[in-house]
């Protein structure tokens, strides 16, 4: 019996401003000392490596986002439409401790309406869909940056980051059809 090992492509690397980056199987990844970034492939980073003085914290949703989020160890945007009801999103993952993590999402939509609309479609969800979302809480945002925020405690067998955006899209699916 003859085994063959089946071996992948290495990624493509090249340099972009000055840094090494790998592309590979759809996605681009940048590796530095503290931190990792990471897009699609056929995109640059320029959204989180950003070449000049600007970057997604000088703009004012972004920023927003961020102050919702909090202090997140991981966070994926989806992409800003500001003619969509959702122009802007974010989800997550928060750690108070090893043990205690959550996943949050946080999105900006383009008014106080449509950020109640929002509550309550993802309250509906998280009673549908109990014990899936158990201790959820669920926040509209007001001010400049109208929206909702929901955050979700990780169950004790699942503490997989980024859950809410992978497997468990009930919520995300919920603010997509506003």
């Amino acid at each position: 019996m003859r085994c063959q090992q089946q071996v992948s492509p290495p990624a493509a690397r090249r340099t972009w401003h000055g840094e090494t980056v790998w592309a590979r199987d759809g996605i681009t990844l940048q590796v530095a000392r503290d931190e990792i970034s990471f897009g699609y492939a056929g995109k640059d980073l320029s959204a989180v490596r950003p070449a000049k003085v600007e970057s997604v914290a000088d703009d004012p949703d972004y920023r927003a986002l961020g102050d919702c989020l909090g202090d997140v160890y991981r966070v994926d945007f989806g992409g800003k439409n500001p003619k969509e009801p959702v122009r802007l999103s974010a989800t997550g993952q928060l750690a108070k401790s090893a043990k205690q993590t959550s996943g949050v999402i946080c999105a900006l939509t383009d008014g106080k309406r449509t950020a109640e609309r929002a509550a309550d479609r993802l309250k509906s969800v998280i009673r549908q869909r109990a014990p899936r979302f158990d201790g959820a809480k669920v926040t509209v945002l007001t001010g400049d940056s109208p929206g909702v925020k929901v955050t979700v405690p990780d169950r004790p067998g699942d503490k997989r980051a980024g859950r809410l955006l992978i497997s468990d899209v009930d919520l995300q699916l919920a603010l997509s059809k506003l």
